[in-house]
Parts: structure tokens; C-alpha cells; sequence
């Protein structure tokens, strides 16, 4: 399996997650529960786990650009070294 491919599952993974905890959030078990020190609505410190898996996501897409992009210019690599490998033998 290619480095890309292993991101785009990892993607896949990251929304499943984030598609269950915006659920878990936004539950009426969760949106109703305080803090029993300060009050503090508890949705609030539970947001953390979709934010945290959100600039994952993002890493992870800026990831794959990279390795796409690399790909990209080892392949031209590539070609440029056959290119010029079949003129070297040409002379």
C-alpha cells in the first residue's frame, strides 16, 4: 500500500470520528450536563476531541497533497532521466 493510500483511509477514518463525536456533542445527554465545580456547560471541554480531530484531518489532507505533488515531480524525474539516457545512446 502507497503512502497514499494509507492517508486517504486515515481520512476516512478521521470523518467517521468526527461525524460520531458532532453526534455525541450534540446529544441531549451531553448539551444539558454542567460541571459540578464552575456550571460550565460540558459541550465545551468536549469540543476539544472534534477540534483536535479536525487539525489532524487537515494535516493529514496537507499530507497527501505533499506526497501527491512529490510523485508528481518524481515521475517528471523520471522521465527527464530516460529522455535523456536515450540520448546519451543515440551519440
Amino acid at each position: 500500500m502507497g503512502g497514499g493510500t494509507r492517508h486517504i483511509f486515515m481520512l476516512l477514518f478521521m470523518a467517521i470520528l468526527l461525524f460520531y463525536c458532532f453526534t455525541w456533542i450534540t446529544s441531549s445527554s451531553v448539551t444539558i450536563q454542567r460541571s459540578s465545580a464552575i456550571l460550565l456547560p460540558m459541550w465545551i471541554p468536549y469540543a476539544i476531541l472534534p477540534i483536535g480531530l479536525l487539525f489532524a484531518t487537515i494535516h493529514l489532507i496537507s499530507n497527501l497533497f505533499d506526497i501527491i505533488q512529490n510523485q508528481h515531480i518524481d515521475s517528471e524525474l523520471v522521465t527527464n532521466l530516460h529522455a535523456a539516457a536515450k540520448e546519451s545512446e543515440e551519440e
